[in-house]
């Protein structure tokens, strides 16, 4: 993600958010947070090289909790740095462990 911009998006990820991946490339990922972690984003320059946190995020079927994992990749070559960040819907998990 140069600058917070999207480089890559999976199927799963537009059908959650309810987008199109030509209309997100390019584009910042700014989620309504409705709670959780504060999280400050990685920059691929940073000491600190990765981060787990957890938030509830709104998404096009409701609220939703995402353990998100971010880790920040150094260029090599002609390569941009960039942060890949990995987010896992653990709603359900939460639900189970409150049972």
């Amino acid at each position: 993600m140069p600058d917070g911009r999207l480089t890559f998006v999976n199927q799963a990820f537009c059908r959650v958010f309810g987008l199109e991946r030509r209309d997100v490339l390019g584009q910042p990922f700014l989620p309504r947070v409705i709670s959780g972690d504060k999280n400050v984003p990685l920059s691929p320059g940073d000491a600190v090289r990765q981060q787990r946190y957890v938030q509830e995020i709104e998404t096009t079927g409701g609220p939703r909790w995402f353990e998100w994992e971010e880790h920040a990749v150094s260029a090599s070559g002609t390569a941009v740095p960039e942060v890949q960040c990995l987010g896992r819907d653990i709603t359900e998990r939460l639900h189970s462990e409150a049972e």
